[in-house]
């Protein structure tokens, strides 16, 4: 399993996971039902609470966000995408043969 989270000048922004972490099996699996949860809150938030209008691809095992922002919503994105950094990273902690996270900066 995979998250990655994309910056591009502030202004392209997105993040991504993908795989599964195979910790348990289908329906019980911990590591899966986290990055999940951690990941569809952000986008919800984001689009919510930050009214971002983003492209959103979701399938099974895959979840990717990608918006332009504007300059007045960057903080509020930021924090927000922080928590989510937060959180992966915290998972990948505890589980790192299940979890690899990729901070993309270009």
């Amino acid at each position: 399993m995979k998250g990655r989270i994309s910056l591009t000048n502030n202004v392209n922004v997105g993040f991504e996971v993908s795989g599964h972490a195979m910790a348990a099996k289908h329906g019980e699996d911990i590591v899966c039902a986290a990055v999940s949860a951690v990941a569809q809150t952000t986008a919800i938030s984001l689009i919510e609470l930050v009214e971002i209008k983003a492209k959103i691809e979701q399938n099974n095992g895959f979840l990717s966000l990608n918006c332009l922002i504007e300059e007045a919503q960057f903080e509020k994105f930021l924090t927000i995408v922080n928590v989510f950094w937060i959180g992966i990273r915290e998972i990948e902690k505890l589980y790192p043969d299940k979890i690899k996270v990729i901070e993309v900066e270009q």
